[in-house]
């Protein structure tokens, strides 16, 4: 019985790094879980999402971004034009004090990856550079999973 106490825990705290490993932080600002969806082939943009937390007393903008991985990285909003919902691209998105950016399917901002360099297929991990008016540069890695939920769709 002690064996698979010892076991358990031991697999609990191996688990731990692995969780942190996905959070990225610069400054007042934080970055949890940046994650993209498989695109079958390089015609297709991906998307980026991702929650910013901004913990200081300070706003902050998001004025940018880039990879490696990609030909060129734009900030999207979601915008309701009568009854058709339409992306467009944006210079930047405010991130206000003590306040929270949520990136996520069916809302209202994400990161659109145009010119993709491959495929993406489900356990890729690719670096993105965040680039915020105050924080500066923040590189982060984004993993590519696969859809689930009501929220999951494609552009």
């Amino acid at each position: 019985m002690k064996r698979w106490i010892f076991l358990a825990c031991a697999l609990a705290i191996g688990a731990i790094p692995q969780a942190q490993a996905h959070d990225f932080k610069v400054g007042a600002i934080q970055i949890d879980h940046p994650y993209s969806r498989p695109v079958p082939n390089v015609r297709t943009p991906g998307i980026a999402y991702m929650n910013i937390a901004n913990k200081g007393e300070k706003a902050d903008r998001l004025v940018g971004a880039s990879s490696p991985a990609v030909g060129k990285v734009e900030l999207h909003a979601n915008l309701r034009d009568g009854d058709v919902m339409r992306m467009r691209p944006v210079d930047a998105i405010d991130l206000p004090a003590a306040g929270e950016l949520r990136l996520q399917p069916g809302g209202r901002w994400h990161l659109m990856l145009i010119d993709l360099a491959k495929p993406l297929q489900v356990g890729d991990k690719f670096p993105l550079t965040l680039k915020f008016r105050d924080a500066g540069d923040v590189q982060v890695e984004i993993e590519v999973q696969r859809a689930s939920g009501p929220q999951s769709h494609q552009h």
